[in-house]
Parts: C-alpha cells; sequence; structure tokens
C-alpha cells in the first residue's frame, strides 16, 4: 500500500504539537522551580504562553512547498530518495547515489506541461510521488498537494516556485529560471551546481523549437483575431528569445567554488546587457 501526503501531515503535527507540550510543560517547571527558589510566588507566574514557544506549528502549505523544493532536488541531483542529506552541490558526482529516481540528464526543467507533457517538471514531480509515496496513492496525493496549494502544479511552478525558491535561499537560488519575457510563454530551471556553458544552446535548440512551433501552429488554426494577436506577441517574444539565447553564453561565465551570490549577480548582469 502506498503513502498518503494527508495521512503523513497530520502524523506531522501531532508529533509537533506533542513536542510543543513537552517542551511547555518542562518550560513551566523550571519556571516553577525559579519562582520557589527565589522566592517569588504572586510576583511570577509559570505559566508558558503558546507564542512564546520555539517549536512552530507546522503549516499545511508551507510544508507542501518544502517538500516540492525537496523534490525539485532530488530530480536536479541535490538530493536522493536513497541517501540523507545533499548529495551533490559542486564537486565528485556519485551516480551510485541514485537509484529510485535518476538526475534529469541535460540539467534542465522544462515548466510548460501542455508542451512538453512527459518531460515537463510536473511530471517529474509525479515521478517522485510515485517513488517517495506509492503509485497507487498518486491521484490522492497529487489532489492533497494542488488543493493546499491552491492551483495546479504547473501553475504553482510558473508563476510562484522560483520567488518562493530565492527568498527560501536568502537571494542565493541554486535552481535558476530562464524565462522568455513578459508572456512567459518558455520558461526553464536549472540548477547552478550542474551548469555548463553549452546549457543555453540547449536551450535554444531542443526546446525552444518546440515551442515556437505550437503557438505557431495556434496562430495558423485560430480564425479569432483576439487570440491570434495574443499569439504573434508570443510569436515574437520567443523570437527575441531565440536571439537573446544566441548570444547569452558569450558573456556568462560562471564558476560554481565563487559561491552563489556571485554567480547570480553574473547573470543578472548579462541578462541586462542583452538585446530587448
Amino acid at each position: 500500500m502506498g503513502i498518503l501526503l494527508s495521512d503523513k501531515y497530520q502524523a506531522w503535527e501531532r508529533e509537533c504539537e506533542s513536542r510543543r507540550q513537552k517542551l511547555k510543560a518542562n518550560e513551566e517547571e523550571l519556571n516553577q522551580i525559579f519562582i520557589s527558589a527565589y522566592q517569588m510566588q504572586g510576583i511570577l507566574k509559570p505559566d508558558v504562553s503558546e507564542q512564546s514557544l520555539s517549536i512552530r506549528k507546522p503549516e499545511r502549505q508551507k510544508e507542501i512547498k518544502s517538500l516540492l523544493n525537496y523534490a525539485v532536488g532530488c530530480i536536479f541531483g541535490r538530493y536522493s530518495l536513497d541517501r540523507e542529506g545533499l548529495c551533490y552541490a559542486g564537486g565528485e558526482y556519485h551516480p551510485e547515489y541514485y537509484h529510485k529516481i535518476q538526475p534529469v540528464a541535460d540539467n534542465i526543467l522544462i515548466l510548460s506541461e501542455q508542451i512538453f507533457p512527459e518531460n515537463c517538471l510536473s511530471a517529474k514531480i509525479r515521478e517522485f510521488l510515485v517513488q517517495a509515496y506509492g503509485e497507487d496513492t498518486l491521484t490522492e496525493n497529487l489532489d492533497f498537494i494542488t488543493e493546499t496549494l491552491g492551483m495546479t502544479l504547473e501553475t504553482y511552478f510558473q508563476k510562484e516556485f522560483s520567488a518562493e525558491h530565492y527568498r527560501l535561499y536568502h537571494k542565493r537560488p541554486v535552481y535558476w529560471q530562464f524565462d522568455s519575457g513578459k508572456k512567459h510563454a518558455f520558461q526553464a530551471l536549472v540548477y547552478i551546481h550542474r551548469w555548463k556553458p553549452d546549457i543555453p544552446e540547449i536551450l535554444r535548440k531542443n526546446y525552444l523549437p518546440a515551442v515556437q512551433n505550437f503557438y505557431q501552429q495556434k496562430f495558423t488554426e485560430s480564425g479569432s483575431y483576439r487570440i491570434q494577436k495574443q499569439d504573434k506577441a508570443i510569436l515574437t517574444e520567443l523570437e527575441n528569445y531565440d536571439k537573446k539565447l544566441a548570444v547569452f553564453s558569450d558573456g556568462l561565465s560562471l564558476h560554481p567554488d565563487d559561491g552563489i551570490l556571485v554567480n547570480y549577480q553574473k547573470l543578472s548582469t548579462v541578462l541586462k546587457k542583452l538585446p530587448a
């Protein structure tokens, strides 16, 4: 039988509450000893407020977002379901660390499920859930996640994940998002510690054409002027992004040993210099 995320979360809630109450009882006992030792009865009370406890109450959405961040790490090879702790953040790579989930080969995760249904990040997350919790509970676990997020996996990764990750890692993100522009027609994540200079060219040759073809077909088949106008704007954005990717690697030399902050600043500098 598979594992239900809802059951795991409820068990975690109970565990946290048990820890909180034990901590509360211990602190109140210590307070009572202090009050008695210094004869401060009537002046101080041993009571400890819930708000002052250092063990926080779990927040369902926060826990699910943390799980998804870990899942992305497993898909990139930063973590592994077969081994505890950090598995790869530069240095020597150990393929024997990965059995249940093999890190994505080209270090690229595309965010569009509609255009890349088998290879997009959402599909990889579903594979992670199967490996971690079982195939027979996949539907229930996906429902629990999307209900918690208030949106689909694809929408979360396209609209919120990068900002959440940027905040979580204190402005030193290890997963970098490539985005074509205001229309967000093309979006992909890469893992900085597995960065290679040819990644922009791989994005350009192996993924971007499929997105361009998708919107070109929509534009051709649509009889609606409004839809055609929107798709034309998207096609223009993709054409411009193709040009950006073509010159991207010329101005970007990343060295993970320099640290995330230095490399992220390099990326930002190069992006500002690229043609609009």
